[in-house]
């Protein structure tokens, strides 16, 4: 497995290094030191196959980063330095929000993140969804305060974009990365009221996206048409995938539920409704395609020409297993 040669192990620990030094380090300069280390690790592993649609992601990713990374050092330069002679003091810390919302990939800056996942392997689809997001949502929850306006117009747009465009999407790995755009959205509007909450609505997203993908890994699909029309799942093992878009939509009383009603109450306490409403209609249209989703799932578990095993399966059951009494941790705080 490719996964097990020298390289890919180095860049691997160099990717999860450099996202643990952004969590720990105090000043400004050491986070876009190691959010670099963390781009140029991901780079080379975004280009093991000779893939030419990977190897055009790897481009887009990086020069998405690069824009961001620019911004973000600009913006650093200017506050260090007090280079204010032509703009007021706030213009910094406003380019440097917009810096981090294209590294995180949040409305309306998400221009690159789902061309970017549309063109790459499950696997690097995990790291996107999940793994990248932790360096640069740390930095946006140290850096600004909770009345940014900015983050919640980020948030709220995020939310809707998400939703909307997602609607239309036939390849599995976009509409995911739509999907991802519509919860992040929900986590920048959690994050400031609650870091307990934010952690939480985060490692539920993370573990729930992390199983449907490698689950679509493992049945090697990557287009909605392809699971209706092919027999890639029994009818025993139907309810797994099920499960897991169903907790995506937040439904109860799934693992997905309880980090979203928290949410909206305390939203509701802090008397953000017009943020709560956008995040409503946001998670309203995400339920709309993982219905959708699940409904060309079941075509295809109830397929009787159906003659591939199905015993792989039995890897995510301990996935669920295991995830699902997260649900109760909400009500033990």
């Amino acid at each position: 497995m490719y996964l097990l040669l020298p390289h890919i192990m180095l860049f691997m620990t160099t990717l999860l290094m450099s996202t643990l030094a952004v969590v720990s380090s105090s000043t400004f300069l050491t986070m876009w030191a190691a959010l670099e280390l963390n781009l140029m690790s991901i780079i080379p592993l975004m280009l093991t196959s000779n893939n030419k649609l990977e190897s055009e992601a790897a481009v887009k990713y990086f020069l998405a980063q690069a824009l961001g990374s620019s911004m973000f050092l600009i913006s650093y330069l200017a506050l260090s330095q007090g280079l204010f002679l032509i703009t007021n003091q706030n213009t910094p810390y406003m380019i440097m929000s917009i810096a981090l919302m294209i590294k995180v990939g949040a409305a309306p800056t998400h221009f690159w993140f789902p061309s970017v996942m549309s063109s790459s392997s499950w696997l690097i689809c995990i790291l996107l969804a999940t793994w990248q997001k932790i360096a640069p949502l740390t930095m946006i929850t140290i850096m600004f305060p909770p009345s940014n306006k900015f983050i919640f117009l980020a948030a709220a747009s995020s939310s809707l974009i998400g939703g909307i465009l997602g609607l239309n999407q036939t390849q599995l790995t976009s509409l995911l990365a739509y999907s991802s755009i519509g919860h992040l959205g929900w986590i920048l509007a959690i994050i400031y009221n609650s870091k307990y909450m934010g952690i939480l609505y985060f490692s539920i997203y993370a573990i729930t996206t992390s199983s449907l993908m490698i689950l679509f890994y493992l049945i090697n699909t990557y287009s909605i048409k392809q699971t209706a029309s092919n027999s890639i799942l029994s009818s025993d093992k139907y309810f797994i995938p099920m499960l897991l878009l169903l907790s995506l939509g937040g439904l109860p009383p799934l693992l997905g539920f309880a980090p979203k009603l928290m949410t909206l109450t305390l939203l509701s306490e802090q008397s953000q409704l017009s943020l709560s409403l956008a995040l409503i209609i946001g998670s309203t249209l995400n339920l709309s395609y993982y219905l959708a989703l699940a409904f060309n799932l079941y075509i295809s578990s109830t397929n009787p020409m159906s003659s591939k095993p199905t015993y792989q399966f039995n890897l995510l059951m301990p996935v669920i297993i295991v995830s699902f009494p997260l649900i109760m941790a909400p009500l033990m705080a």
